[in-house]
């Protein structure tokens, strides 16, 4: 099941104003919170992003609600890394194409 009334009421916000800040109607949501309807992956995205949980979260999937992997992209010094990770998550994993995905607290 959805969590999307869950995130909602925990933010404290109506129907109203979380279908506009996505961009669709009171409707959509209210059809999504009593699972008649399942958002397209673009509004799942949007959705996600607005209440900063992983999609996975939101879908009711995973009670993780927040992933992150670094790369050597992010160009984010190895201790700094670390001292993140002590900071604010539950699980790390590490891959062997030096990714590390990070469960949040």
């Amino acid at each position: 099941m959805l969590k999307i009334k869950e995130l909602r009421e925990e933010k404290g916000i109506s129907q109203q104003e979380l279908a506009n800040a996505v961009n669709i109607s009171k409707s959509s949501i209210s059809k999504y919170e009593k699972g008649d309807r399942t958002p397209e992956l673009e509004t799942f995205e949007a959705i996600a992003d607005y209440f900063n949980v992983d999609m996975d979260y939101l879908k009711g999937k995973s009670e993780i609600r927040r992933k992150y992997i670094f790369t050597d992209d992010d160009n984010l010094e190895v201790d700094k890394k670390k001292e993140f990770a002590k900071t604010y998550i539950s699980e790390i994993r590490f891959y062997k194409d030096n990714k590390i995905e990070i469960d949040f607290k």
